[in-house]
């Protein structure tokens, strides 16, 4: 198949630095100004490599909770807002709007209000969510995205898994993908589930792990970005000027954002809110 190259456009990009105090750095600009030359095409994969973020907000909007409204995704927050009834109501109506995977997590979400636990249903409609958003991505016709994504569903069930380890509570609720992927982590007993050396940057990623009881929360998850900042040049150490570079570069835009947009009072919040989840539901298993 063809591929486009970008010669004019991946040499005029802006060389960017994984730090938390860059000046001048407008994300959506770039975004916009990057999307506007490129092909229909190649449009579509930068769609798909914000969808996360489409995903994630369908799920906060249907809980009533736009606070955590990412906007970085196809679907503006007035878009949501004006269909929220129907959405809740009728989704079928919205079918020539709204693709049947985004689709699919409403009708899911329905469901789930109709049961009786409702930590057991949120921690599983969030699941769902990223399963259904790592399903799709993985039927990408871009190889980059497939990549990215698997690697970083790969990384995200490896500091779960980690993480339920050193709270000595189950690992099946916590980590998102097939039932055999999953019962992987649950059997293996090794110190780093046997990946260290099975896995691109293994050995970055246990690393951290043995350094982190040194590092504060915020600190690890900086260095887990500087991780993935690595993933997206290796996944392109051979592309030069084609639509893969332009896709790494736009991953790397999103991860430095998202630091540059994080202070450090909300971003401690946020991830002791996650460790105190976990404490919560180690308690309701004892």
């Amino acid at each position: 198949m063809f591929k486009r190259e970008y010669h004019c456009l991946v040499a005029g990009l802006p060389d960017l630095v994984l730090e938390r105090d860059v000046k001048n750095f407008d994300f959506k600009t770039l975004v916009r100004d990057v999307y506007d030359r490129t092909s229909e095409q190649d449009q579509m994969y930068i769609r798909e490599l914000f969808l996360e973020y489409d995903f994630m907000n369908f799920l906060r909007i249907l809980r009533d909770r736009d606070d955590l409204f990412i906007d970085k995704g196809f679907y503006s927050l007035e878009f949501f807002k004006e269909r929220l009834d129907v959405l809740k109501e009728h989704p079928e109506l919205l079918a020539d709007e709204i693709p049947e995977h985004l689709l699919d997590i409403v009708r899911r979400f329905l469901l789930v209000q109709e049961v009786d636990d409702q930590t057991d249903a949120h921690l599983d409609m969030a699941s769902f969510t990223r399963l259904r958003f790592y399903q799709r991505v993985e039927k990408s016709g871009n190889r980059f995205i497939r990549s990215w994504f698997q690697f970083d569903h790969l990384l995200r069930n490896i500091q779960s898994a980690w993480m339920c380890r050193k709270l000595n509570k189950s690992v099946q609720k916590q980590l998102v993908g097939y039932s055999e992927e999953i019962e992987f982590f649950v059997k293996n007993n090794l110190p780093d589930f046997g990946l260290r050396h099975e896995i691109s940057l293994g050995e970055q990623i246990f690393g951290l792990f043995e350094e982190s009881e040194t590092l504060d929360i915020l600190e690890r998850e900086f260095r887990f970005d500087q991780i993935r900042w690595q993933m997206a040049d290796e996944l392109t150490i051979f592309n030069y000027f084609d639509m893969d570079k332009v896709l790494a570069f736009l991953a790397k835009a999103d991860i430095l954002d998202r630091w540059l947009n994080l202070d450090k009072e909300r971003g401690t919040e946020l991830f002791d809110g996650f460790v105190k989840n976990l404490v919560e539901l180690k308690n309701k298993n004892l």
